[in-house]
């Protein structure tokens, strides 16, 4: 089972993106969070395989998460998700392996998911 922790200020998004993951058979969600500094907090705690951030979040940014887990040694993959346009390719913090832009297919998800998978798998 693949351990995802996921971020999103919108709880409805959530419960989708939950809902979608779980019924897909291979995904855990083992952690929420509905704004930037209880992710941060939590996801330390918790260690999951792969991060889920949405972007713009109350209290801290979903980049500013990913910066602050980096300078803790937090190397989990990062999924970026926004409705607005993302960031150029070069402003991405380390370990970002995907943006996705609001509203997404489900298949980019979970493909997006494997990938990070992947870029996990390669970095042990």
């Amino acid at each position: 089972m693949i351990r995802l922790f996921l971020a999103d200020d919108m709880p409805a998004v959530r419960e989708v993106i939950r809902t979608g993951l779980a019924a897909a058979g291979r995904f855990e969600v083992v952690g929420e969070a509905g704004d930037g500094r209880t992710a941060l907090s939590a996801i330390e705690g918790l260690a999951p395989d792969v991060i889920i951030l949405d972007i713009d979040m109350p209290g801290m940014s979903g980049l500013d998460v990913v910066r602050m887990l980096r300078q803790r040694g937090n190397c989990a993959p990062v999924i970026l998700c926004s409705s607005s346009e993302g960031p150029a390719d070069s402003d991405l913090p380390g370990g970002v392996t995907e943006y996705l832009r609001k509203p997404f297919h489900f298949d980019s998800l979970t493909r997006a998911v494997e990938l990070a998978v992947t870029c996990l798998v390669q970095q042990h």
